[in-house]
């Protein structure tokens, strides 16, 4: 597979495993963009390899953007629940302590 081609399958890759929350998937993806990028550091860039590298960077940094999101409502849920445990924790207790 040629750059060019190579650079739109990431692009396309890094959206599918972020549509699907496939955050496995989306690791693979991501150390494979890093090791393109490391790749084409030896070789020209044309103007429209820049490009199509300009559009994997858009699609790199919305879906970071969606992770992060994600990540950040998912920590929300997590103290959510953790309060909710500890009254149930103390409501326990309390009924505990009324049945002595």
């Amino acid at each position: 597979m040629d750059d060019m081609a190579l650079i739109h399958a990431l692009a396309g890759q890094l959206t599918r495993a972020a549509q699907e929350n496939d955050w496995n998937q989306l690791r693979k993806v991501d150390r494979a963009v890093a090791q393109l990028l490391s790749a084409l550091t030896l070789s020209e860039v044309t103007a429209e390899k820049r490009a199509a590298l300009d559009q994997l960077r858009q699609v790199h940094q919305s879906v970071y953007a969606v992770c992060k999101q994600r990540s950040e409502a998912l920590k929300q849920k997590m103290q959510q629940h953790q309060r909710q445990r500890s009254g149930l924790q103390a409501y326990a207790l309390f009924s505990l302590q009324e049945d002595v």
